[in-house]
């Protein structure tokens, strides 16, 4: 049975078009001496010098790294391993990996030169038997095979990092496409069970988590290979008493893995909060107009402060046994070297002398950076194992079927196109859920070829389930259905796509949220949090220790040297001046890729809300490439600061084994006005001078990279707020009762969004007594809801008052003021969280009084049918309530409080005829003393009024009662209704 051409989003056909054929990149033209060296790099870098660098100025990525092709070349491994990740990135991925291994063994071997050396060094120069020339020689030869070896390691270092980089930028192009493909596909159950929040965390956190933990997974067979080596030399130097090093080691691993343990819970404990918060912060902003309209800014915030306290708690847990195990590690040198000494002179009696215990030191301190990684590949597997059950969880999620609707090009179409038939349902049963009850039963339609059909029914009788079962949005569980030709959806809610820190956002002006679409907002509370909680502490710590370990090691040679030392101030200086320009570069490239990201994740976000939208108009293809585009876009900026961190690592090791081999050279040529055992000293620190100077230079790269992150979330805090919620001395003293009688009047009004903008509303007067029911109409863009939108002061007034009961509005706190208004939307949003907590978010009424509004609002049975009653759990969206169920439940929040002033925004639109005239009853009796303004096009709604508003172009041009204006028979509202009127008769 062929697929339904709006149903081909499987595979990937490349077909991007922003992926022609481009000219050579500066790396594909650039010579090999320059591709070894990345001098190729440095113009871009140059640029950064000059101005602010853009986009446009970072080349662009090559073709086979970009996300299409890469997905292109997982296709086939990830269907022969059955959507096995880690199998799949191996197949592919295997060659660079085993270079990229056999590089890193290189580098390992060059680092266990300097150890060596150094033995070789202070032996010859402690052998007073030898000649001076003798002694000189064999020392300088070791010191100049130090010197080679460092070269080759820093040379080997950055063909690694390289490849590494391109590995990682390639990896997580393919999750996210792969993520980006499967929510997609996803059935309306499973997107019930992951939140926009949840894919924003696996789009970021947990697909760098898998990636960054794939790289290191040399290091898991690396470390212990250059513990085991290292462990060897120490035999051959302090005989049987290093086996007493070697056993706190031991010991000390075995603490730290009782405490990886508690850190691997931990770290899901943290997974679940953060979840829980982007859930809740994604929510909130999604609904951000009704939060204000509603007053609901501090529950709203309690709510996300609740989520991010719980999380900070999981994280301060974290730290505590993050910071154990750094104990245990960093510690652990020390702890070896006391036993391993203590055995050899106490025990076995040996002499230590300076080849000994300076060689062993070296050992010592070699052994140690592999023992303090371990805290981190602990970590970063523990992460990446969450990670990796959180991604495969939800690849294996249950998808749409795809047969599930019949298409023009099915074989089984015939016999509906031979009748001319072009939708049919025969026989058919649906529900949401795969083990939920059937929502729709025994249904059978049959709509012709140029029939017009319309759906009616009561609030949640199922008729936008039904169109959900055409589009094949719901789990047919048996029966055909048949939809031919091209389909378009205008969905109940509409879907717009934007093409274009808690508090301070709840309380920014609307017009901030039209101007940052979602994705903007989310990158804040995602990756920049991360972070604030994560990296920055991490490398002020890392920063610190390197200056001092730099500081001491500086101060020892430069005593020791004495007047050579004149010779580290150009090296040093060189440190400087490499370090000066690297970090702007990478700051502003850090920079960009923080705004390209942005993109990337409101392109997700916005698809997940609109995705019946997406499928139904077959434009799925479409969306995965432009998923691609933006993909590439981050990516390119990411691949070029690989190449500029390269860039600066590879000078700064070279740099660094000149400066290592000035102060050794220098330490032989003076062997004889020192110490023998100063000599040993100097040369251990000297070995590792050069990765603690590329370390401070790298941490405060990575700090200034990474403090954009708070900088990024100062500015969302440092936003234009609203006004304040009070204003003590204008606001009605509580003891009034304002409103008492809900009377408003507007007085030469004029309105408008956004500064500079158009006006909305123009020179509007009129006053409507307390108590009157007015019905607001006119065309579009008329002026209609822009009239709420002045009542509840969601954009300052341009000119003129608005006055309740007296009162100028314009002068008092906004809370005052919303929370003394309700508002029943054309589109409602429901929290995800209790229904109770819906209905009385500051717990204020009890469960009679709950009930009771329930059941005049007509929903009593369809509460209490549910186990959970008052306390069922309301789904993301409301997704668990029709769109007019939603809207009675606002209205039923609305009796509770028993408001004075009631605006209906269409909000009856979605509810069926009887259901209206019932609920027009409940209006007359339970809000007769309030005024309530109804924007309406239904007519007997527009005709129950007392008066009727009439808006044209923002200016009111008819105000007066329903019999006025139908006796005048002109004017706009005549124009346009009385033709309906005359046809009801």
């Amino acid at each position: 049975m062929a697929s339904p051409a709006w149903r081909t989003y499987a595979t990937f056909d490349g077909a991007s078009t922003s992926h022609c054929k481009a000219s050579p990149t500066a790396q594909e033209s650039a010579s090999c001496v320059s591709r070894i060296f990345l001098s190729w790099v440095r113009p871009l870098m140059s640029q950064a010098h000059k101005r602010q660098l853009k986009s446009s100025d970072v080349w662009p990525l090559r073709p086979h790294i970009r996300a299409d092709a890469v997905a292109q070349r997982f296709n086939t491994p990830l269907r022969q391993y059955q959507q096995s990740l880690p199998r799949a990135f191996a197949h592919v991925f295997g060659p660079q990996f085993a270079l990229t291994g056999l590089m890193m063994l290189v580098s390992m071997l060059c680092n266990l030169v300097g150890p060596m050396a150094l033995n070789r060094v202070v032996t010859v120069l402690s052998d007073s038997h030898k000649d001076e020339q003798t002694v000189v020689t064999t020392a300088a030869m070791w010191v100049g095979l130090v010197f080679i070896a460092q070269v080759i390691q820093a040379l080997a270092d950055c063909y690694t990092g390289l490849q590494n980089e391109v590995v990682a930028i390639q990896c997580i192009s393919l999750l996210k496409t792969l993520l980006y493909r499967k929510m997609l596909r996803l059935n309306a159950s499973s997107r019930k069970r992951k939140s926009t929040g949840d894919l924003t965390n696996m789009f970021t956190a947990d697909s760098e988590s898998l990636v960054r933990t794939a790289l290191v997974v040399h290091q898991m067979w690396l470390i212990p290979l250059q513990i085991a080596v290292v462990s060897y030399l120490l035999v051959r130097v302090l005989s049987v008493a290093a086996f007493a090093g070697i056993a706190v080691i031991v010991l000390m691993l075995w603490l730290n893995q009782l405490v990886s343990k508690r850190m691997h819970t931990l770290q899901r404990e943290l997974g679940r909060n953060k979840d829980l918060r982007m859930k809740k912060v994604t929510e909130a902003f999604k609904a951000v107009s009704i939060i204000k309209l509603n007053a609901w800014e501090e529950p709203i915030t309690a709510r996300i402060n609740t989520a991010r306290e719980a999380e900070l708690h999981s994280l301060l847990r974290l730290r505590i046994m993050t910071s154990l195990s750094i104990v245990l590690l960093w510690g652990m040198p020390v702890f070896i070297s006391i036993a391993a000494f203590g055995t050899y002179s106490v025990v076995l009696h040996g002499d230590l002398t300076p080849a000994i215990v300076f060689t062993s030191l070296a050992l010592f301190l070699l052994i140690q950076a592999p023992l303090r990684s371990i805290t981190s590949i602990v970590s970063m597997a523990i992460q990446c194992s969450v990670a990796l059950e959180r991604i495969s969880s939800f690849l294996r999620m249950p998808e749409l079927d795809e047969k599930s609707v019949i298409s023009t090009d099915d074989l089984l179409a015939a016999p509906y196109l031979a009748k001319d038939v072009i939708i049919a349902v025969e026989d058919g049963e649906f529900a949401w859920d795969q083990d939920g009850v059937s929502l729709l039963r025994n249904v059978n339609l049959e709509v012709k070829s140029g029939e017009f059909l319309v759906i009616q029914g009561t609030v949640g009788c199922g008729k936008s389930s039904l169109c959900s079962a055409l589009l094949g949005e719901m789990e047919k569980r048996s029966g055909t259905v048949f939809v031919g030709g091209s389909v378009a959806y205008c969905s109940q809610q509409p879907w717009i796509q934007n093409m274009t820190m808690t508090h301070s956002l709840m309380h920014a002006p609307t017009r901030f949220f039209d101007a940052n679409p979602i994705g903007r907002v989310l990158t804040r509370y995602g990756g920049d949090v991360a972070a604030v909680d994560f990296q920055i502490p991490f490398q002020f710590g890392t920063l610190a220790a390197n200056v001092f370990s730099v500081g001491c090691s500086l101060a020892t040679a430069a005593f020791l040297i004495r007047w050579k030392g004149f010779l580290l101030i150009p090296v040093i200086a060189a440190y400087v001046a490499i370090g000066s320009f690297y970090i702007l570069p990478a700051r502003e490239l850090q920079r960009i890729s923080k705004t390209t990201l942005a993109p990337v994740l409101n392109h997700m976000s916005e698809s997940v809300d609109g995705v019946s939208v997406i499928r139904a108009f077959g434009q799925v293809q479409r969306f995965f490439q432009t998923s691609s585009a933006k993909l590439d876009a981050n990516h390119k900026i990411w691949y070029a600061q690989v190449y500029v961190s390269q860039w600066f690592s590879l000078r700064i090791q070279l740099v660094g084994s000149l400066l290592l081999l000035l102060v050794t050279s220098s330490l032989v040529l003076l062997h004889r006005q020192l110490d023998v055992a100063i000599i040993g000293l100097a040369f251990s620190y000297s070995l590792k001078i050069a990765a603690n100077l590329e370390g401070i230079i790298r941490s405060l790269t990575r700090i200034e990279t990474v403090m954009v992150s708070p900088e990024r979330m100062q500015e969302y805090i440092d936003i234009e707020q609203e006004a304040p919620d009070r204003i003590t001395m204008m606001d009605p003293p509580a003891q009034l009762d304002w409103p008492s009688t809900g009377s408003i009047v507007f007085d030469k009004v004029s309105f408008r969004y956004k500064q500079g903008g158009d006006l909305v509303l123009r020179n509007l007067s009129f006053a409507i007594q307390g108590g009157q029911k007015i019905c607001i109409v006119g065309r579009t863009g008329a002026g209609k809801s822009s009239l709420t939108m002045a009542l509840f002061r969601i954009s300052e007034l341009a000119s003129g008052k608005v006055l309740i009961d007296g009162v100028n509005v314009g002068k008092i706190g906004l809370k005052s003021l919303r929370e003394k208004l309700s508002i029943i939307p054309q589109t409602p949003v429901l929290f995800k969280g209790p229904l109770r907590e819906y209905l009385d978010p500051f717990d204020e009424f009890e469960d009679e009084q709950l009930w009771e509004s329930v059941r005049e609002v007509g929903l009593s049975e369809r509460v209490a049918g549910d186990s959970s009653k008052l306390m069922m759990v309301v789904e993301e969206n409301g997704e668990n309530f029709s769109v007019g169920e939603r809207q009675m439940l606002c209205m039923a929040r609305a009796l509770l409080r028993h408001f004075r002033i009631v605006i209906f925004d269409e909000a009856t639109a979605a509810i069926d005829h009887d259901t209206d005239q019932k609920l027009q009853r409940v209006i007359r009796t339970a809000f007769a003393r309030s005024t309530v303004l109804t924007i309406a096009h239904r007519l007997d709604t527009i005709l129950d009024s007392d008066r009727i508003l009439v808006l044209d172009r923002g200016r009111l041009v008819e105000f007066a009662s329903p019999a006025e204006l139908v006796s005048k028979g002109k004017g706009v509202f005549g124009q346009v209704q009385a033709p309906r009127i005359h046809q009801g008769g």
